[in-house]
């Protein structure tokens, strides 16, 4: 319920606030609200996707290889939206995400 609360108030607070902003701030704010929400729900670990990615593979098959496929599968994405896009905020936050990747697949022996 936590990883969703997330999403789900970002929505909700996007839709409350839209109606007391002027069109050309509604653009804005849509845009940045959109981007965010998207971005959180990559399926990358330590962001919200990749942590809901996680537990429905744990529905399926035991929790030491889900977690270990939720890892690979956040460095696959990792690598395609290196590839795929070439701003340097956004290859930034992507050094910073695999950096958190890599601290997990570090950790993962303790989680077990």
């Amino acid at each position: 319920m936590v990883l969703v609360a997330g999403p789900i108030f970002q929505l909700v607070f996007f839709m409350l606030v839209k109606n007391y902003i002027s069109y050309s701030d509604y653009i804005i704010f849509r845009n940045y609200n959109y981007a965010i929400l998207v971005f959180n729900m990559l399926p990358v670990y330590p962001l919200d996707g990749g942590r809901l990615l996680n537990l429905f593979l744990c529905k399926m098959i035991p929790y030491k290889y889900s977690l270990n496929i939720s890892i690979y599968i956040s460095f696959i994405i990792s690598i395609i939206l290196f590839i795929k896009y070439s701003s340097i905020s956004f290859y930034l936050v992507l050094v910073f995400l695999v950096i958190k990747v890599i601290e997990e697949k570090n950790k993962i022996s303790y989680y077990y």
